[in-house]
């Protein structure tokens, strides 16, 4: 009996360890998405930061050539 209690208390003691282990595991595995999640993050914003620089660049190029085209027009009337 007395080794039937011992074969039961180390495999209690053998499944609470790899429940530890499967229980950090999980941490380590959240929090390395959580970090790749924000890197994620920070480049939809710098991104969407520089598609907005470049329409804005568009914009001013729109504006300039039809600036141009207004004082060509003029020019050859």
């Amino acid at each position: 009996m007395k080794t039937i209690s011992i074969i039961i208390a180390i495999s209690l003691f053998t499944g609470c360890t790899w429940l530890d282990e499967l229980k950090t595991d999980v941490l380590n595995s959240t929090a390395n998405i959580q970090n790749e999640a924000g890197e994620v993050i920070n480049n939809a914003k710098e991104t969407k930061e520089n598609i907005e620089n470049t329409v804005s660049e568009v914009k001013q190029a729109a504006d300039s050539i039809k600036k141009a085209a207004d004082t060509i027009s003029e020019i050859t009337k």
